[in-house]
């Protein structure tokens, strides 16, 4: 298994071995386990396929315009919420922001474009649509995107052979992790590595990228999934954490109350994979996608990891 990943490992244990705020209930796990089974293959084909702004042509790369185009997307893929999860100026989420972007490739879509060309252009009308829009840590948004506009510009080679390299499958996992860790700053900060693992998922899902690793990478650990846990019954949370969660307070980043909610997520959705012989990115696919079924608030806390 990848070095790296292992360090996530050892990272959940150390918040779920004792937990004071949040234990996993394996009986809950069993019982949704069949659900996700069954269930799954639907919902793979609905998260499969590369979108329509990457279109190709004569002289266009695809897999080096989807390599960028998720470095991109998962580089300000976080805290899109405001005071309370439901108050989301602009529509902005994660759906919401894969619309602009799918609006910025298409503009410069054009064969007139080579890839690189048209993916600096788009990333730079990018930056400015985040900002007409104005969702929430701006700022941040900005220095993340400019992180990876500065490869682009800079280091064009190491997107290129990263792209080549994952289409040909000679690019494992931990090469990956290692690349984006050194190179993007912004990308590594988060310990339990939520935009790294989901990274390497989406290009799963776009272009089939990793598939012989892609059971090895753990959930993306964020908002969204430990509040459908909870709502299936599958995280308990102490009376404490719990009427947090429900009157809205905010839970700071690295306290060992959000940890252990992130730990506890990471390591239910192991055993929810095991249980239902599937992997943890179709766990991941099963509960983001119901997310809207459940009328539960999730846990706030203000960071850039997710």
């Amino acid at each position: 298994m990848s070095e790296y990943i292992n360090q996530v490992w050892d990272l959940v244990d150390s918040f779920t071995m004792n937990p004071e705020h949040v234990t996993i209930d394996q009986e809950s796990i069993e019982e949704l386990a069949p659900h996700i089974k069954e269930d799954i293959g639907e919902y793979r084909k609905e998260f499969s396929g590369m979108p329509a702004c990457i279109k190709g042509g004569l002289y266009k790369d695809t897999h080096y315009e989807m390599v960028v185009y998720e470095l991109i997307a998962n580089a300000i893929n976080y805290r899109y919420w405001y005071g309370r999860p439901d108050v989301r100026l602009n529509k902005a989420g994660a759906v919401r922001m894969y619309e602009l972007l799918d609006e910025c490739f298409n503009k410069w879509s054009p064969e007139a474009f080579s890839s690189s060309e048209s993916c600096e252009r788009a990333l730079s009308d990018f930056i400015r649509s985040i900002c007409r829009s104005r969702f929430p840590n701006l700022q941040d948004r900005v220095r993340h995107l400019e992180e990876v506009e500065k490869v682009l510009k800079d280091d064009y080679t190491w997107v290129r052979h990263l792209s080549e390299d994952i289409n040909i499958g000679k690019e494992t996992v931990d090469d990956t992790i290692d690349n984006l860790v050194i190179t993007l700053p912004g990308y590594s900060s988060d310990l339990f590595m939520k935009r790294i693992f989901l990274f390497i998922m989406q290009l799963n899902r776009d272009i089939g990228a990793f598939e012989k690793e892609i059971a090895l990478i753990p959930v993306p650990a964020d908002y969204q999934l430990p509040k459908m846990l909870s709502w299936y019954g599958c995280l308990q949370y102490s009376d404490d954490l719990y009427n947090k969660i429900e009157k809205e307070e905010l839970i700071p980043a690295g306290s060992l109350m959000e940890c252990e909610i992130r730990a506890s997520t990471i390591l239910a959705c192991k055993k929810l994979a095991e249980a239902a012989k599937c992997t943890m990115q179709d766990t991941d696919t099963f509960l983001w996608l119901k997310r809207k079924e459940c009328d539960m608030s999730f846990h706030l806390t203000i960071t850039t990891d997710y």
